[in-house]
Order: structure tokens, then sequence, then C-alpha cells
């Protein structure tokens, strides 16, 4: 069977969403659909009620809206399936979310893992995973640690479940390193400033849904504070879905006035735009281009594309010395935050950096020798497109020999398009 005979149901958030979920979508749909294979979306965020195209490379492909019902976040496959008959699911969102029963096709799920141990609330989603797809070694060794251990009387990953390394992947076409200048020149004009310090960028999504606290915000703020001081030419730029005003976890505003952090030489994006995705690729790789240094100071990462994609501008990323966002910026040759490894947070272990180990580590990151050329290079040799594209077709392929797959008949594939025919056009 050629290529084009098989369909991907991607479940995600809708590609057309600038959040790292949506560029992530965006990413997998193009690669797929490069590689000859057909490609639907199920789009549990950032769609509205009904079905849509989106377009690329004049090949269209179909989103459909998430359908509630009760638990199962997942109810409307059963008639995306009917329409678009497709082949197998990849799933990239949080696997909780999917509290949902064991599906006639194979199912891939990559997996982001930002905590120890890996949360209980994923592990009935995972019985419906054929193949765990870990987006870093460090998430491949926890979830393989996982085979020996039971939860409610099975085990948490069964023997037939297969357990690959899948990175996340960022599009060397829309991420490279432009001239450094114009990029400035670029902000400058639209913020309306004179840029002549270092720019120090945050790029963090899900703040306004009680986020601020998981990506350190009040920490990162304290640390500007400080760093203001001694550094009077350099800007912050948050690249947030919050504008100052309002939070459901912190209000900005109200946090800079009772610190008394002065707010002349910080930049917010507009929410407004963030939210409606109107901040696009050519403007990120502009902010990234422009920026001295990406700083993500979370408790944890469950990747980190904005790492990646700051990389692959040249720009030096920063993050937690933890788990699987440590891993990405090791490899886009970044800045560690030195940090607690022992933090508390939502149920697990994670970690927790302070004030004043984002400042030693931005001054270190100042401090690099390597060029942004190289770090662009090195962070494309284990993140871009065609250093994983055979891997990714591999895993696609697999499907194949899989059980569902061979077990999906001409005859029961047949009964699909009947009952399909009689259904109304959704």
């Amino acid at each position: 069977m050629s290529n084009s005979a098989l369909k991907v149901c991607i479940a995600s958030v809708s590609p057309q969403i600038s959040t790292g979920y949506g560029q992530g979508t965006r990413t997998l749909t193009h690669m797929l659909l490069d590689m000859g294979y057909q490609v639907c979306i199920y789009s549990v965020f950032g769609h509205a009620e009904h079905v849509s195209e989106y377009v690329y490379k004049d090949k269209s492909v179909k989103i459909y809206p998430i359908r509630i019902d009760g638990n199962n976040r997942l109810a409307g496959l059963d008639i995306v399936e009917l329409k678009e008959n497709f082949d197998c699911m990849v799933t990239f969102f949080d696997l909780f979310a999917f509290q949902t029963p064991q599906k006639r096709y194979p199912v891939l799920s990559l997996v982001m893992l930002d905590a120890e141990p890996y949360l209980s609330a994923n592990y009935n989603a995972m019985k419906i995973v054929d193949n765990i797809l870990a987006v870093s070694k460090y998430a491949e060794k926890e979830l393989n640690n996982l085979r020996t251990k039971e939860y409610n009387g099975s085990m948490i990953i069964e023997d037939h479940q297969l357990v690959s390394y899948m990175p996340l992947i960022t599009d060397e076409n829309d991420y490279y390193v432009i001239d450094k200048a114009k990029a400035r020149q670029t902000f400058n004009n639209y913020f309306g400033l004179e840029l002549k310090g270092n720019l120090i960028t945050t790029v963090a999504a899900n703040l306004e849904d009680g986020g601020s606290e998981r990506k350190n915000l009040p920490e990162l703020l304290l640390f500007w504070n400080n760093w203001q001081k001694v550094h009077a030419d350099d800007y912050l730029y948050l690249h947030t879905d919050i504008g100052g005003n309002t939070s459901k976890g912190l209000n900005i505003n109200k946090f800079l006035k009772n610190m008394n952090i002065p707010t002349d030489r910080i930049v917010f994006a507009n929410p407004l735009l963030y939210k409606s995705s109107e901040y696009n690729v050519e403007y990120m790789r502009s902010v990234y281009n422009a920026s001295d240094v990406m700083v993500v100071p979370s408790h944890s990462e469950g990747f980190g594309l904005p790492l990646c994609e700051a990389a692959m501008c040249g720009t030096i990323p920063v993050a937690n010395k933890f788990g699987t966002g440590y891993e990405v910026i090791t490899n886009c040759l970044g800045q560690g935050i030195e940090c607690r490894p022992s933090y508390f947070c939502d149920g697990a272990m994670k970690s927790k950096s302070y004030n004043e180990d984002i400042f030693g580590a931005v001054e270190k990151a100042l401090n690099s020798s390597i060029s942004r050329t190289a770090r662009s290079k090195v962070a494309t040799s284990y993140y871009g497109v065609e250093a994983n594209k055979e891997r990714l077709r591999s895993i696609i392929e697999s499907i194949k020999q899989h059980p569902k797959y061979i077990t999906r008949t001409v005859e029961s594939r047949e009964k699909i398009v009947k009952i399909k025919d009689k259904l109304y056009n959704w």
C-alpha cells in the first residue's frame, strides 16, 4: 500500500493557533503532507463549532471541531472516522484530556513528560495508546520505567505498547537566522522603541488560565527588577496571552505596583492579537532574531517549542535545569538555570528557580562565545524537519503491521462507507 493510501487524523490544537501546540500541529501536518500522507485534524482547542479547511501547498486538510461528551473529549471522533475513514490517530495534547474507550485504529501519542513521577491522571488515557512517542530521551527513560509498575490492578504500560523517541519538530524553513539589526529595527518600529541594549524575551502560553505560577512569572519579574537596575538600556519583552492587566492567576499590574517594579522597559504583546493568532511565523522569527536571550524559568516544560524556535534563530534559550526542558536547551547550546528539583507542584515533583538564579543564568548566557549561526545549526540538527523526517516516516509506516490496521478489512471499510453515506453532510 502506498503512502497516499494512509490517512492520519491528528487530535490536537488547531494549526491556526500560534501557541506551541498549534505550531506543533502545523509542522506535523506539513511533514505528513510532504511525505505523501493524507491528513485530517480533530481540533481539541482553538476552533469554532464548524468544519473548516486548512490549505498547505494546494493540499486541503479538513479541521473538525471538538465535541464534548461528559469526560470523553474525543467523542466526536467516531463521526470524524465515518467521514474521513482514517487509518490511525496521532494525538498531540495532554493525555488526561482523552478519557475515552479503546479505538478500532492504531493510536499514537506524542507524550510530554514534565514531572516526576508521570502524573497518574494520564494512566487510564494511556491505555488507548498503541505507540507512545516520547518527545525527549528523558521522557523515554521515565516511561519505560513505568513498564514495571502497576496501577489499579494492571500494568501502567502493557507489553504490547511501544515506546519510541520522537521529538517535537520545528521547521527550519520558518525559524532561521536573519540580520539582527534589521530584526531589531522591525521590533523597534512595531513597539515605538529605541532599543540600544539587550532584549530579553519570554514566550509563554496559557498564562491567563493560571499558568503564570507554573511559568514562574513572579520570580521572572523580580529578576527583571534587579536586572534593570544595573542594565539601564535593556528591555524585557513578554510574549504571552496577558497584556499586563488581568489574569485568572497573577495580575501583573498589581504585582508590579506592589513590588515597586518599574514598567517603562517591559513590553507586552497585545493579548487580543495573541489570542486571534495575528502574531504569525514572520513576526516571531523577527522577535527571536532581535532578542539576545529567550528565558522561560518554568517549574517544568513538557518540551518547550519556543526554546527550539529561538535557538534556530540563533538566540540563547534559557530554562531550568530540570527534565525535558533542560535536555532541549542542552541540545540547543542554551543555558540552564540553577534550581531546586524537589519542588512539589500539582501532585508531582517539579523544579523551582528564584530571581537570583535567573539573574545568574542570563548573565552567563550573554557571555556565551557561541555564534548565532552555530547555535542555529546545532538546534536544527536535533529538532529540524529534515533531521527527523525519516524517523517520523518509519513510525507512521509501522502501523501497517499493527493488528488493528490489519483487521480493518475491505469489508469493514465498506460498512463504514455505507454508514457514512447515510449521514448528513456534517
